[in-house]
């Protein structure tokens, strides 16, 4: 079911049709209302629902009628917080156990059933309730549903199991992307020649116009400065500080070697022995420029030492300024690593380029001058850490920007 809906989702031309369409009928409405009345918008609850959107659309034929005030959104995101409220309290319990069984070496997947049965599935459980009341009430039509059990008869997938995934695709698809959004405008408010130097490229690449924005026809190669941009907000601020935990698989286990972290090169050999479960310290990773490579680093052979801080397109430009992940393919582990990586990352990513092609097209994005006058601080892009019971995720602390048409 997975795949026959995100094949679909994935496509270059049903993102842009759908995406274009969404901001264009319900974001842009809003952030003009807003500017009318000279006030600033809230970014988080401006692309809450766009990735929301996506999967109703793409499941039921369906858009959202209202950006804030639509009924099935505003159910979803009651049945959201009421589930996280109760989750946080069994996932501090349940992670407190989880790594004390990964210390011990237990196996994975005991390990995966423990968490989601006391955090995933209560949640999972409470928004698939949603899910169910709305296919029951809209319109009387199931075709798109039954299409799917049809498919699947001979697997005994039955339409619990359906609503259970569908839950699963709308809780992942909801605040990732809307954070991935957050954190992109609020560094282009903050770095207003980075914003010239983005809305400089779409001007050759697609004439400043929103109808002609496209990534299919080779539409995204002429982008590659503002992929790049994408690349490093996600490098910087990844989804989720960790991706999932793996099983050493190796009869002899594995050996580490950590001289190069000693700087007086008296290392230490650790070793990793079969069975034992390990996470990928995602964030780590980022922000050591020992995994990085630009393109000068590669060609003299030279690590680099770079504030990791700070936006670098070198990261992902090759000689001719062509966009390119192969330099550091092994060092981005937002969405994960391996055959089992996010399902979703061609949706995420292609989506996040749409967006924020048509939001530098349309405004001019700044910081809330009000606050900025009053609160040197208030341009700092700051990311703090929650806790919801189900996993850490990065969440911008401003998320109020200004927006003027060009």
């Amino acid at each position: 079911m997975y795949s026959s809906i995100l094949t679909t989702m994935n496509r270059a031309k049903y993102i842009e049709e759908t995406t274009k369409k969404f901001i264009q009928k319900k974001v842009f409405r809003e952030v003009d209302a807003s500017h009318s009345k000279n006030e600033s918008v809230n970014l988080r609850k401006l692309f809450g629902p766009i990735g929301f959107n996506m999967v109703l659309q793409t499941c039921f034929g369906k858009e959202l009628q209202s950006l804030y005030d639509d009924k099935l959104w505003k159910n979803w995101c009651a049945a959201l917080q009421k589930s996280r409220k109760m989750s946080v309290y069994k996932g501090v319990i349940t992670w407190t156990m989880i790594l004390l069984l990964i210390i011990s070496g237990h196996s994975v997947a005991w390990i995966t059933s423990i968490y989601h049965r006391n955090v995933f599935f209560p949640q999972i459980y409470a928004m698939r309730d949603v899910i169910t009341d709305y296919i029951q009430k809209h319109d009387g039509n199931d075709e798109h549903i039954e299409k799917y059990i049809e498919k699947y008869a001979k697997c005994n997938y039955s339409k619990e199991e359906l609503f259970g995934d569908l839950a699963v695709m709308f809780s992942s698809s909801t605040e990732t992307t809307a954070n991935a959004l957050c954190i992109c405008l609020l560094y282009l408010a903050k770095y207003q020649d980075l914003q010239n130097e983005l809305f400089d490229e779409l001007v050759v690449a697609f004439g400043a116009d929103i109808n002609k924005i496209e990534l299919k026809n080779d539409g995204i190669l002429k982008i590659p400065k503002l992929r790049a941009f994408v690349h490093e907000m996600l490098r910087m601020h990844p989804l989720s500080s960790i991706v999932g935990v793996r099983q050493i698989n190796n009869k002899n286990g594995i050996e580490i070697d950590t001289t190069d972290y000693k700087k007086d090169a008296t290392g230490k050999i650790y070793k990793i022995p079969q069975n034992m479960n390990v996470m990928v310290n995602v964030i780590g990773i980022a922000m050591d420029s020992k995994y990085w490579k630009s393109r000068k680093s590669v060609k003299s052979q030279k690590s680099i030492n770079v504030n990791m801080n700070d936006i670098h397109f070198e990261f992902w430009l090759d000689d001719e300024n062509k966009f390119s992940k192969t330099t550091n393919k092994d060092s981005f582990l937002t969405f994960g690593l391996g055959k089992r990586d996010c399902i979703g990352q061609p949706l995420a990513i292609k989506q996040i380029y749409v967006i924020v092609l048509m939001m530098l097209t349309r405004y001019k994005i700044k910081f809330d001058h009000d606050i900025k006058e009053e609160d040197e601080d208030a341009a700092k892009v700051e990311i703090k850490t929650v806790f919801d019971g189900v996993n850490a995720v990065y969440v911008p602390v401003i998320t109020h920007v200004r927006m003027e048409q060009r």
